[in-house]
């Protein structure tokens, strides 16, 4: 660093550089720069290079916050690489950058002004500063706005005048100007902008289709917005968003629109992103689009939900220095009070198309239930009473807008016929309207109709690895879900984190605003009228979401299981197992010695549904069944209230102490328990209460197999216990 005593100038200087020859290539971040009373924008002058990947000759100066100079060693500074700060001049005026749409929709975005940034980086005041605007080629504009007085260091914002109602499609290009000063490099800036009658508002110029960077949040999820204006009515259909790192891959997103106070207004379907959409924009569908009044303004931008695992960088962004004020936001992921991020320097790559608003409301609450091998019925409430409708159904993952079947119908319910065994669907619904035209779609609702003749299970074993699942089928044959909540949010077929083989049952918890309510449920099983001691248990493997597969999750989720007559909420009457905990990584195993223990089917001759309840709180993940089965077993309890009272962990126990659990016994007076070896000899006595835990101490005895027997007067349950130390 040189020093200049008379001149006050400052130089760092960069001798000749050598690269290391061990360890990995990775770009480092650096603050180089001058720093004055506080680190804010306005109080320093930092050495900015974007990429590591880049020249040291390609670095420019930035008032900002942060590390600003990206380097590695496969790019070294050229020996006498030189920043030097001098004293600036008493006369300069500087025009920091321009404000305005890269894409500028006609009529949607008329009457619209430009804006400029200017900064008088002399040591004098400027008074009476002409700035002038330019615009040429497809359309051509002049203004010219004066600023009174702008203190020395000070930075105005200038607005231009509107520009003209008659603007034609085309590219502009925008100049700004201010009188030549001490300072010749900095009295001008340009803009490139397209103008479309195409309904597509941004703020990137076309000649700067490239992202500089990536921006994230962490793992609690984080939405990122800009604000946008329309001068005509409209309704945003649709978001792009620019995939700006390969760290997103596998991240789960939508896109949003939010009202400028930051509530969700409306959103997407989730959406994984997949390697294929990094540096390029993504569209994201608005399921439905909220409408914009005549100069409304709104929010437009991508929702990071809650995930685990390294941090992901979703939205790409541009340098916009400085950046423009009460534009680029941050949101909470449910939404919130925004946060102004303009004095990052940072433009989010984010756009939003918007379309004529509807006619007339869309319908709501569109559920299909009644399933058979060949139609569904569909039910949906009409705010409109227009009394007339268009569904549209074809193959999962359909375009409505190219695509399907379309059916008229006059009221709902309404049976939809002519499916496919076997098959998947996508279904939408929209409103006629009364006086011409339709409403938004709304759905799509997924429909998966079941195998033909699928009989009653009657043969015993019955499993279910979930790994068979039949052409054109999201399902196994049999298996059905139930959105309840009607959030199309439900369990899916999955290849991610199997227990076995290569496919699970999922339920992706990816609203975060939404707690689970979603049902899936097995075939019928007609249960035999089997001897006395028999009776049939439910066993199943679940887990909780997150890397790895050791340790807990970071998620809670929480699961009931029922059996009944019928595969239907109301159907579902005998509650099996209940665990509203669940946060293990590695599977655990559900069953007669888990701790809760999965209680006995009903004992008779019967047919039953049994049902798997996600009720996990909004805010969760993903929960995963595996290696689902159905068994006859010798009944090992003469109570199921003393079944379902007792639980025994951890059970293998790797130190002979167990944990017995007893709640909701009804036991008047305390239980007898007794430890049996494989010989039948007596190891171990003992008592317990009711509503408490006590603790068995059988660390003195070998490794190997027992038998806990637990009596309350003349009922009684026997557990298997294992030590494995």
């Amino acid at each position: 660093m040189k020093l200049y005593e008379t001149s006050n100038q400052i130089e760092f200087v960069y001798g000749a550089a050598t690269a290391a020859t061990t360890g990995t290539v990775i770009g480092r971040y650096a603050t180089i720069g001058l720093k004055s009373a506080s680190g804010i924008v306005g109080q320093t002058l930092l050495v900015s290079k974007g990429s590591s990947a880049t020249a040291w000759s390609t670095a420019t100066f930035v008032s900002g916050t942060g590390t600003r100079l990206f380097f590695r060693s496969t790019f070294l500074p050229d020996a006498g690489r030189t920043f030097r700060y001098t004293v600036g001049p008493a006369n300069d005026g500087a025009v920091n950058a321009i404000y305005t749409l890269g894409k500028l929709p006609i009529p949607a975005a008329l009457p619209h002004a430009v804006q400029a940034s200017i900064t008088n980086a002399g040591s004098q005041a400027l008074t009476n500063l002409p700035v002038t605007l330019s615009v040429s080629g497809a359309n051509t504009f002049t203004n010219v706005q004066t600023v009174a007085t702008l203190a020395a260091g000070a930075t105005a914002l200038v607005t231009f005048a509107n520009y003209p109602a008659t603007l034609v499609a085309g590219v502009n290009n925008l100049t700004v100007t201010i009188p030549a000063d001490a300072v010749a490099t900095n009295n001008s800036a340009t803009w490139q902008q397209t103008v479309s009658t195409t309904p597509t508002f941004s703020y990137v110029p076309p000649d700067q289709p490239s992202a500089y960077s990536a921006y994230g949040g962490g793992t609690a999820g984080l939405i990122f917005a800009l604000k946008y204006t329309t001068q005509t009515a409209g309704a945003v259909s649709s978001v792009n968003v620019y995939i700006g790192d390969a760290s997103a891959v596998g991240r789960t997103v939508a896109g949003v629109v939010l009202s400028t106070a930051g509530a969700i207004l409306a959103r997407s379907a989730d959406y994984v992103v997949q390697a294929t959409d990094v540096s390029s924009y993504k569209t994201f569908t608005i399921s439905m689009p909220p409408t914009i009044a005549a100069g409304g303004s709104f929010l437009a931008g991508l929702q990071q939900v809650a995930y685990t695992g390294a941090t992901a960088y979703p939205v790409g962004i541009q340098q916009e220095i400085p950046g423009r004020p009460a534009t680029y936001y941050t949101v909470p992921v449910a939404g919130g009070t925004p946060s102004d991020i303009g004095t990052s320097n940072y433009r989010f790559m984010i756009e939003a198309n918007t379309v004529t608003p509807a006619a007339c409301a869309s319908v709501t609450g569109l559920t299909a239930t009644n399933l058979t091998a060949t139609g569904a019925t569909l039910t949906f409430t009409d705010p409109a009473s227009a009394g007339s409708y268009q569904v549209i159904y074809g193959p999962t993952g359909f375009d409505p807008a190219t695509g399907g079947t379309t059916i008229t119908i006059t009221a709902s319910p309404y049976t939809l016929t002519a499916l496919q065994p076997g098959n998947a669907y996508d279904v939408y619904v929209r409103t006629n309207c009364t006086g011409g035209g339709t409403s938004y779609l709304v759905g799509p609702v997924n429909v998966v109709t079941p195998c033909v003749n699928t009989a009653a299970i009657s043969g015993f074993p019955y499993t279910e690895s979930f790994d068979n699942i039949p052409t054109g089928q999201a399902l196994p044959c049999g298996i059905t879900v139930l959105d309840t909540n009607a959030d199309n949010v439900t369990w899916r077929i999955s290849t991610e984190n199997p227990n076995s083989g290569t496919r699970n049952m999922r339920y992706q918890g990816i609203l975060a605003t939404v707690a689970a309510n979603d049902w899936f449920f097995t075939p019928a099983l007609a249960l035999p009228n089997a001897p006395a001691n028999t009776r049939f248990q439910v066993s199943f493997r679940y887990r909780a979401a997150g890397t790895g597969s050791t340790g807990t999750s970071n998620f809670t989720e929480a699961l009931e299981v029922k059996s009944g007559a019928s595969a239907t909420v109301a159907g579902q009457t005998n509650l099996l197992y209940t665990n509203n905990s669940i946060n293990n990584l590695v599977y655990a195993q559900a069953n007669s010695t888990s701790a809760p223990v999965v209680a006995y089917l009903p004992a008779g001759a019967s047919t039953q549904y049994v049902g798997f309840h996600v009720k996990s709180a909004a805010l969760q993940s993903n929960l995963y069944i595996d290696d689902l089965s159905v068994t006859a077993v010798i009944i090992t309890a003469t109570s199921e209230a003393l079944l379902r009272a007792v639980s025994v962990f951890p059970n293998p126990s790797t130190t002979g102490v167990f944990n017995l659990e007893v709640n909701g016994a009804n036991a008047q007076k305390g239980l007898e328990v007794e430890v049996v070896n494989n010989l039948g000899q007596r190891v171990y006595t003992g008592t317990a209460r009711d509503n408490f835990t006590t603790q068995l101490d059988l660390g003195n005895l070998a490794t190997g197999l027992y038998h806990l027997k637990v009596k309350n007067g003349g009922e009684y349950l026997v557990r298997q216990l294992s030590i494995v130390k």
